[in-house]
């Protein structure tokens, strides 16, 4: 038999070696696999894999199938749709502990299970939000609400992602928000009355636990849909009632689609924007169908901004009622300033921009720019809306100053419903007139009134209210609200302190002519009117006028006229109008001194009138006038001469030469 060699020392240690690199490569796949365990931030998380074979965050994502989510995307499975929340709860927890993004891709259900607080109600929501969350989904990445979380026999308040605390950095990217509103009703007394109190709303925040008002600072919400929520509002930046609390800045949502929204209230507004320094930027804001269409529902408006430091820039309002709503703040003291609506498009039912400020005891509002917007209004109305269309509307009781609209178009088609460019209206309360109202360079067709500015009210007013270089195209009335189709029409009874009307442009295009009158001042008062020279063509009736009783101090500007006061000495102000008439009533001799306020270029037109009964005494003109021999006029009669200003003297242009009758 053979015998069994002797393995050498050499031969021991090699064998040994290897054994031990097993043993080593064992502990380091075990310790280091996440398919086989926990990771240190689940175990601080309390959270424990369903699915190893998914990895970890440590993959560079977390993924919610690592903790059992299915993603069937059928909103009929609740035992899934369970599985699918549990699952992306834990996936929350992970990634907001590591700042890693939560990857969705597949079609998720949500079963909202969480009861927690708002600001007035509870509500049941499918996760908490936590700061630094980051959700990124691929292409058709969506989470869809459950069937029948709320019914018409227990209607439930509910949102997807929510909190009621203070947060930072949170981002949503590239994911579809279907709020399933044909299987989540919330107003059992439809079509009387519509629940307009629960929100139903993809991402919510809202609440003031302990007098702490929920906020989130630094927010991203990018290429995301929110579909078909029965409730109030889609997005809700913060809600909180109490006063003077801190809100939450810096949020951005941009090039995102609300769609088909507000299915079962008659107060759907998508995106609420209780927060500063806001970014709304190319987002698409669409119904398929205009408000109350069905019963009392749709959108009703696309966007409230209550902050400062707004801007809403580049996006499409579609069949909503409203477009956007500059509304107050009562939670904090500091004023709603700096809001930038640009290059938007406006398609709604009545409203394109709205600005309220209904109480005095909440923020002012002021240093606002609309402008490079368009606006498109049809004859489409339902039962109970206001009597007419307005692109920009303002009635309210309190102060709004620094406002500019420039370099807008509307146009509006048909004549049943009509439609005016801008409405204004300080309705009445004491020392809170509208005040630095800059209407500018915009393009208005077919409406029914371009500038509706009624200061009706016995307080209240304007302070500066200036158009200037618009253009009113075939303009044209309706059998109701306005049978007359006006440019710009005015009513003061509040009084407006500067009004400045100049080189504005009055067409009619029609080939049946429908634009009436391009400027009328229908009543009140007026303390500086500077009517500058327009333009007027094809008006059915005049192109400027002015009802009785109105009351105007100083006429300004190129078509001013202004009165001198007649004394021994007197000094024409050339800032009040370019022709200026002096009534001499006695025959004293009387200087006229060189006029205050000079602008070169300008022309000015004295007019001397001989109403004293007999010879007027010798006339002395200041050496600043440049002219030739000047003869006063005859008793009843009168006479002019006009003057540039060369930058040093008053040069004379022509002078009347003989006397006119007074």
């Amino acid at each position: 038999m053979s015998i069994p060699a002797i393995p050498t020392r050499h031969q021991d240690e090699t064998a040994h070696r290897q054994r031990m690199a097993e043993s080593i490569n064992s502990i380091r796949d075990f310790t280091f696999d996440d398919s086989r365990v926990r990771t240190a931030a689940e175990i601080a998380a309390g959270v424990t894999p369903v699915n190893y074979a998914y990895p970890s965050h440590l993959s560079g994502f977390v993924l919610p199938e690592r903790y059992g989510a299915v993603g069937n995307g059928n909103a009929a499975d609740a035992a899934n749709g369970a599985l699918d929340t549990t699952a992306i709860g834990n996936a929350v927890k992970i990634a907001s502990a590591t700042g890693t993004p939560l990857l969705l891709s597949r079609q998720y259900i949500a079963v909202p299970a969480t009861v927690t607080t708002q600001e007035s109600i509870a509500i049941t929501v499918a996760w908490v939000m936590l700061s630094n969350l980051h959700v990124v989904g691929e292409k058709g990445a969506s989470i869809t609400l459950a069937n029948n979380q709320s019914t018409d026999a227990a209607v439930v308040n509910l949102a997807l992602f929510h909190t009621n605390s203070v947060l930072s950095n949170v981002s949503f990217r590239g994911v579809i928000f279907d709020l399933n509103g044909a299987n989540n009703k919330i107003s059992p007394s439809r079509p009387v009355t519509y629940n307009n109190s629960y929100n139903m709303a993809a991402i919510s925040v809202s609440g003031t636990p302990g007098g702490v008002a929920a906020r989130i600072d630094d927010v991203l919400i990018e290429d995301c849909t929110f579909q078909n929520c029965p409730g109030v509002c889609c997005v809700v930046c913060a809600q909180s009632n109490t006063a003077n609390v801190t809100i939450g800045k810096r949020w951005t949502v941009r090039n995102c689609i609300f769609l088909n929204n507000g299915t079962d209230t008659d107060d759907h507004s998508s995106l609420y924007g209780w927060c500063d320094y806001m970014n709304v930027e190319g987002n698409i804001f669409w119904e398929d169908s205009p408000p109350h269409t069905v019963g009392k529902t749709g959108g009703l408006s696309c966007f409230e901004i209550h902050g400062t430091d707004h801007r809403v820039t580049s996006n499409l309002f579609y069949n909503y009622a409203i477009g956007v709503r500059l509304c107050t703040n009562a939670t904090v003291a500091d004023d709603i300033l700096r809001t930038i609506i640009t290059d938007n498009s406006f398609v709604v039912t009545y409203n394109g921009v709205n600005i309220e400020r209904p109480a005095a005891g909440i923020a002012a509002m002021g240093m606002i720019e609309i402008a490079n917007n368009i606006f498109y209004f049809s004859d489409y109305s339902f039962s109970g809306a206001q009597a007419y269309k307005a692109a920009i509307r303002i009635d309210n009781n309190y102060s709004i100053f620094d406002l500019k609209i420039r370099s807008n178009q509307v146009f509006k088609s048909g004549a049943t419903t009509p439609a005016v460019f801008v409405y204004a209206d300080p309705v009445g309360v004491a020392a809170q007139a509208y005040t630095n109202f800059t209407i500018s360079d915009n393009s208005i067709n077919g409406c029914a009134v371009g500038v509706l500015a009624q200061a009706t009210a016995s307080s209240g007013g304007f302070g500066n209210l200036e158009i200037s270089r618009n253009d009113f195209v075939s303009l044209a009335p309706d059998a109701t609200t306005f049978t007359t189709s006006i440019g710009i029409s005015i009513s003061a009874t509040a009084g407006i302190a500067t009004l400045i009307i100049d080189s504005n442009r009055f067409i009619e295009e029609h080939s049946s002519p429908t634009f009436a009158q391009g400027i009328v001042i229908n009543s009140g008062t007026v303390t500086d009117l500077w009517l500058g020279e327009q333009t007027y063509k094809g008006l059915t009736s005049t192109p400027y006028s002015e009802g009785g009783g109105v009351t105007i101090t100083n006429r300004i500007g190129p078509c001013g006229l202004a009165t001198i006061a007649y004394s021994a000495s007197m000094t024409p102000n050339a800032s009040k109008a370019s022709f200026q008439t002096i009534t001499a009533t006695n025959g004293t001799a009387f200087t006229i001194n060189a006029p205050t306020n000079p602008v070169i270029g300008q022309t000015l037109t004295i007019r001397l009138k001989n109403s004293s009964g007999g010879a007027l005494g010798a006339a002395t003109w200041n050496g600043t006038f440049k002219m030739s021999a000047w003869t006063n006029p005859a008793n009843g009669w009168n006479r002019s001469i006009t003057f540039f200003n060369d930058g040093a003297n008053w040069c004379q242009i022509t002078q009347t030469g003989v006397d006119v009758p007074n």
